[in-house]
């Protein structure tokens, strides 16, 4: 199934337009493990699917769109 997988690192196999292949029954814990060290990080933010946040157990399904949410800083 494909999904959208929109984070600040690429996925490998993920096309320019974001698209990504991964298994049937694939979580976002599954998902965020693929990208290695970066997954152990971004495992601490939050995580949208298709506009609502889910947690790690969240099976994906396939169209869905993927977002880490990063958070902001200023001064």
């Amino acid at each position: 199934m494909k999904i959208k997988f929109v984070a600040p690192i690429r996925m490998a196999r993920q096309d320019t337009e974001g698209t990504l292949e991964i298994p049937d029954g694939t979580t976002v814990r599954k998902l965020l493990r693929r990208t290695g060290v970066a997954g152990r990080m971004l495992a601490a933010l939050p995580i949208m699917v298709n506009g609502n946040q889910v947690k790690p157990t969240f099976i994906l399904h396939d169209g869905d769109v993927v977002v880490v949410v990063m958070p902001l800083s200023g001064g």
